[in-house]
């Protein structure tokens, strides 16, 4: 796992470039599994319905199905912040 070396005299636009990037990298580094957990879950959920498996194997996928659709809302979260973070650079660079 890389680690972020923050120096205490950052300037502040440097500081919010640097979050910006672990916003990104985060996003990134999250969204790519959960995308496969969540595509393979609705596979099985298709595939175990399609076969009439019992309710009992279904909801823990049901649940894992859940579980990542609140994940992905977080993720979203977080790009509409990483976007705001672009808003304000171009502000400050540009002088508005």
């Amino acid at each position: 796992m890389e680690t972020l070396n923050i120096e205490t005299s950052l300037d502040p636009d440097d500081a919010i470039r640097l979050l910006r990037r672990a916003l990104s990298r985060i996003y990134h580094d999250t969204n790519n599994p959960l995308s496969i957990v969540s595509g393979n879950a609705q596979y099985f959920l298709e595939l175990a319905k399609s076969m009439d498996v019992d309710d009992e194997l279904i909801q823990p996928v049901e649940d894992i199905e859940e579980a990542s659709e609140r994940i992905a809302d977080g993720l979203r979260q977080l790009n509409v912040l990483r976007d705001e973070i672009d808003v304000y650079l171009r502000g400050r660079r540009d002088g508005t």
